[in-house]
Order: C-alpha cells, then structure tokens, then sequence
C-alpha cells in the first residue's frame, strides 16, 4: 500500500503549485527577479524597498511584468509565426 494521501487517480502534479505551468510560474518570477537585480540594481533595490510595503504596489508590480511578459510571448510567437509562413511559401514557390 502506498504512503500517499491523495484520492485515487489524483497524483501531486495535478495539485496547485505542484503542476508544471505553477513551476514554471515560480521559474519566471526567480529568473525575473535575478536578471533585474543583475542587470538594473539601483531599481532592484528600489522594487525590494516597495514589496510588502503596499498590496496594491505589489499587485500592480506583478501586473506590469506579467503585461510585459505576455508581450514578449506574443511577439516571439508572432515573429515565429511568420517565419514559418515565409518558410511555406518558398516551398511552394513553383521552380522555374
């Protein structure tokens, strides 16, 4: 018998936080947080300073990356989207 406590045909990655899109949630937001602190440490400082200061400093924080990340997504996807319609139409490109 095993030592789980999770109804039957529930496995811990179905369980929030434990699902891969809630790690790679937590991933972007580690990654996030070290690249800043790298990359711009004077507003690093400045965001650690604001965090836990105000709950909706902190929200609207978290809603400004997750914009700018949900940007990021879609023009890549958009940029690759293209590519690839480019890639067809060259393949279908009659030889002459």
């Amino acid at each position: 018998m095993g030592g789980s406590n999770l109804p039957p045909g529930v496995s811990d990655h179905m369980i929030p936080g434990n699902r891969p899109e809630d790690l790679a949630e937590e991933e972007f937001w580690e990654k996030l947080a070290e690249k800043v602190a790298e990359q711009h440490p004077k507003s690093w400082d400045l965001l650690e300073k604001l965090f836990d200061s105000d709950p909706e400093v902190d929200e609207a924080i978290v809603n400004y990356a997750r914009v700018a990340r949900d940007l990021g997504y879609i023009r890549g996807f958009n940029e690759g989207q293209a590519e690839e319609q480019m890639a067809q139409a060259m393949r279908e490109e009659p030889e002459e």
